[in-house]
């Protein structure tokens, strides 16, 4: 999501958030939880109600109620509809990140989830597993919009730690410059407490930890929620994905080895995330048919009125 070091160029957020942050980091933490700006807007495309309703809410004032941009309950459930039948449900409480689980509230509200494909699925084995990110429309112009109105940079101390079943939006982030007068992560103490990245930067895509990924908390990703029903459908579903198409193009390398990435014919086989930005739900129907099937149907939201502490 926007704001990335060095202000890359739309379609290359992520490739240069990556460079830079590899070199830093050259660890695993270093497998962003990141989502690239899309390339300039695609001009119009025939829209459905739902998706007129999403693209008006994307510039539709803050505050909005009609597009429940207001003030989320204390505690709140959304169940995600797989098409194959399956489901898993997420617990988020205001309270554990109220500026992340605000936006978490007016995306379900408004059925953001509806047909989104889970696109990246960081995983091998129940020893080898990271996380599922996903959070794009499968409608260009609808993304786009999004990115350029609702792009965030409003950041929250990580109160929760992000292991197994804990549910964060994925972020873009800034390069630390520790001591230096222009030093972009010193506006961002204390929810980011590191030295070498902060995350900054924040619209639609969520992922959900498959593993104890707590070393995540310091650069400010803070968790919004849990999943409560249906890890296993998640774990089932990012194990099939994940051994079929591995992690996205955008994170491995021309030729293997690399964990987490499959090569198929000698290239890789997960997604384009420049690719996908541009064709939307076409690109994966045509290119990802498993993953074009397990994606999400619908969701439900219920609220609640107890706090958990």
């Amino acid at each position: 999501m926007p704001l990335s070091a060095g202000r890359c160029l739309p379609a290359g957020v992520l490739l240069c958030w990556c460079s830079l942050v590899f070199a830093v980091l050259n660890q695993l933490a270093a497998q962003a939880l990141l989502s690239i700006h899309p390339p300039s807007p695609d001009g119009l495309d025939g829209l459905d109600d739902h998706n007129a309703r999403l693209l008006r809410c994307a510039k539709a004032a803050p505050g909005d109620a009609l597009c429940f941009d207001t003030e989320p309950p204390a505690e709140f459930s959304v169940r995600f509809q797989l098409h194959d039948g399956r489901s898993f449900r997420v617990k988020s409480y205001s309270h554990w990140a109220p500026v992340f689980v605000q936006r978490f509230w007016q995306l379900s509200k408004l059925n953001w989830w509806r047909d989104v494909a889970i696109y990246r699925n960081v995983y091998v084995n129940e020893t080898l597993r990271f996380v599922s990110q996903f959070g794009l429309v499968g409608t260009p112009s609808v993304n786009n919009a999004w990115v350029k109105w609702k792009t965030s940079n409003q950041t929250s101390p990580a109160l929760k730690s992000n292991t197994r079943g804990r549910v964060s939006f994925s972020m873009d982030a800034v390069i630390c410059k520790e001591g230096e007068p222009e030093d972009p992560c010193k506006a961002l103490r204390p929810n980011c407490s590191t030295e070498d990245y902060c995350a900054l930067g924040f619209f639609t895509e969520i992922y959900v930890n498959f593993a104890d990924n707590s070393r995540l908390d310091p650069h400010g990703f803070a968790p919004i929620g849990e999943v409560d029903e249906g890890m296993d459908v998640l774990d089932d579903l990012a194990q099939t994905l994940g051994n079929r198409y591995g992690e996205v193009q955008d994170l491995c390398p021309p030729t293997p080895p690399k964990t987490y990435c499959v090569y198929r014919n000698g290239k890789c086989a997960g997604v384009n995330e420049t690719k996908f930005h541009q064709e939307g739900n076409v690109y994966i129907k045509d290119d990802f048919p498993q993953m074009f099937r397990l994606r999400i149907k619908d969701t439900q939201v219920d609220s609640f009125t107890t706090v958990e502490s």
